[in-house]
């Protein structure tokens, strides 16, 4: 059992636009309609360490990358709608939060909507997992693309503004439930767990605030119906994943995560049912 200091994190939840997909492409036996997946992203306010992100959603600079082949396959694939008013760095904005503010980013993985939004944050390094790093720098291309990952986004020196997550990290510890977890600044207050499957390297982050335990858990799924009942996305969909058998593990195991923390809020990406917390503060 950990021992959390006096005073915990605060998390806003917010998002920064939304892609239209299918039902049925992501939840076996869905429907056959088209649904908003929001691109959700968090902020904290770590007592020590100030401003951080998780993850930055959509930013208008996505048309741009995407307006010419074959790029523009991304947003065929996914129609994507951002304005300028629903990007992360305008909704810090309208709660008084400068982009120069901002001290980190964690990337759970490299998708576009994930890190659309990393070039307007000058100041802030960047956490992510050392595979997905590694993925991200070396990779480009077609081969890109088919992963959903557009490296134009990026902020020119994104590598050199990275922190990176792997198992020789000093603070990287064991507990009896994640085998690996990654203690961010060593407080207990954000620890890092890693949820391969959906793409490489993928990392979620438990987050301790004052009211309860939060886990941002990336794209693990994208309904709480699916870590709820372990109900999973139709087979097809591990098509477009990096691996099929690891996003199964990892979404196994945030099952039995809820089942056995039921106080904690587990929070995907882009859950519609999540819109209800949405500009709530933690």
């Amino acid at each position: 059992m950990l021992n959390y200091p006096a005073m915990p994190v605060k998390l806003t939840l917010l998002s920064a636009g939304y892609c239209n997909g299918q039902e049925n492409h992501t939840l076996r036996n869905g429907r056959r309609v088209s649904r908003r997946y929001p691109a959700l992203f968090a902020l904290l306010q770590h007592p020590t360490e100030g401003y951080i992100l998780f993850e930055t959603g959509y930013a208008r600079r996505f048309y741009d990358v995407t307006r010419y082949f074959p790029n523009r396959l991304y947003n065929l694939i996914t129609p994507v709608t951002i304005t300028e008013e629903e990007t992360a760095v305008s909704k810090l904005s309208a709660l008084g939060i400068q982009p120069q503010q901002i001290r980190y980013v964690i990337v759970s993985h490299f998708h576009a909507d994930h890190v659309a939004g990393t070039k307007d944050f000058p100041n802030a390094r960047f956490i992510c997992s050392e595979t997905a790093c590694i993925f991200a720098r070396n990779t480009r291309g077609l081969r890109a693309l088919s992963a959903a990952y557009i490296p134009e986004l990026l902020p020119d020196d994104f590598f050199d503004r990275t922190e990176i997550l792997s198992p020789a990290s000093a603070r990287y510890r064991y507990d009896e439930f994640w085998v690996e977890q990654y203690d961010l600044f060593g407080d207990g207050l954000l620890r890092m767990v890693p949820l391969p499957g959906h793409a490489r390297g993928q990392m979620g982050v438990l987050v301790q605030t004052a009211e309860r335990e939060i886990f941002l858990a990336a794209d693990v799924c994208w309904h709480s119906v699916s870590f709820r009942s372990m109900t999973l996305p139709p087979r097809t969909s591990g098509l477009i994943m990096d691996s099929w058998s690891d996003f199964v593990n990892s979404l196994t195991k945030v099952h039995h995560y809820h089942l056995t923390h039921l106080d904690t809020l587990i929070v995907p990406t882009h859950c519609q049912e999540i819109a209800n917390f949405y500009n709530h503060t933690y």
